[in-house]
């Protein structure tokens, strides 16, 4: 005798509801690859910034950013002007920005990003639910 199997109730309410979705969870192989080749062009685009002589912060390499963001504002921009990126069957965005938070650690930031279970606080009211399930 066989046995049929059955999908969770909720598994199948996502899939009625939300068709799309289910797709979503997958990439097509010429995707993934132009992705893939993405990523590692940024990485080493990031790294270059490591050597020396080479500008470091984003802000840095334009006099009017860096006195935009000392003045206060927060500044976002595609990485490049060819954003976004056509790939097949998907587009790639890339974004940088820039903030000046006076009196302020890379401590205090890092602590702030990590602090989930507070981001319904801190971005209010776009978030209005908030916690962490896992951390590694």
């Amino acid at each position: 005798m066989t046995t049929k199997r059955f999908a969770p109730p909720l598994i199948l309410l996502i899939r009625l509801l939300f068709p799309g979705a289910v797709n979503a969870a997958s990439l097509e192989p010429a995707t993934l690859k132009a992705w893939t080749e993405y990523v590692e062009s940024a990485n080493k685009r990031m790294e270059q910034r490591l050597y020396p002589g080479n500008i470091f912060l984003w802000i840095d390499e334009a006099p009017d950013r860096q006195v935009s963001v000392r003045a206060g504002e927060i500044i976002v921009l595609p990485v490049n002007p060819n954003m976004p990126r056509r790939i097949p069957s998907g587009l790639i965005h890339d974004w940088i920005g820039g903030v000046f938070i006076p009196q302020v650690s890379i401590k205090d930031v890092l602590a702030a990003l990590s602090d989930y279970a507070h981001y319904k606080d801190f971005y209010r009211p776009a978030v209005t639910q908030s916690r962490s399930i896992a951390t590694s």
